[in-house]
């Protein structure tokens, strides 16, 4: 972003949002969503950034319906979409999650630390319990049953050296990774 467009949004954030039926004179709302109805003559009292606006209070519905749209869109773009410069992950095969996690331990450095050794044997901790069980690749998926808790199914997904746990079903549930020898 630009000097200019950054002050712009702080701006446009600072200006107070208009209410979605504001009293302009009219007896009744617009009869359709985003319909402008001049019911009362230009004022100064009614302003957008310093200007009056230009189709009275329908008009300020539309600036603040058009606000809204603007702040939950750049919300969206900044905290909860992948950028244009997002790594590129790979997810990776049944068989190389096999070669990936057999004898080792898989950690967020956190949370927990699951072990999976040979034969199916799991073994892990999470916030300090301790879990036992077993796991076996399916497809492109490890899958865990620990205890008597219903079987849980993650991917791994890899880019670079950086590698990402995902539950499969669960598209936010997502966990930068460590994998180290037992």
């Amino acid at each position: 972003m630009d000097s200019i467009s950054i002050v712009t949004l702080i701006k446009l954030l600072k200006t107070p949002a208009a209410p979605l039926f504001m009293d302009d004179g009219c007896d009744e709302p617009p009869s359709t969503y985003g319909e402008i109805q001049p019911c009362r003559p230009l004022t100064r009292s009614k302003t957008i950034g310093g200007r009056a606006d230009a189709a009275g209070s329908a008009g300020g519905r539309a600036v603040s319906w058009l606000r809204g749209w603007f702040l939950a869109a750049l919300a969206i773009g900044c905290c909860g979409m992948p950028s244009a410069n997002a790594e590129d992950y790979r997810r990776l095969s049944g068989a190389e999650i096999k070669r990936l996690i057999t004898g080792k331990a898989v950690s967020d450095e956190v949370h927990y630390t699951d072990r999976f050794k040979a034969g199916g044997v799991y073994e892990g901790v999470f916030m300090n319990k301790r879990l036992t069980g077993t796991w076996k690749v399916k497809g492109d998926r490890i899958c865990v049953t620990r205890g008597a808790e219903p079987e849980t199914c993650d991917e791994f997904w890899r880019s670079g050296s950086k590698l990402e746990r995902r539950r499969s079903g669960l598209p936010n549930w997502r966990d930068n990774v460590t994998v180290r020898p037992n």
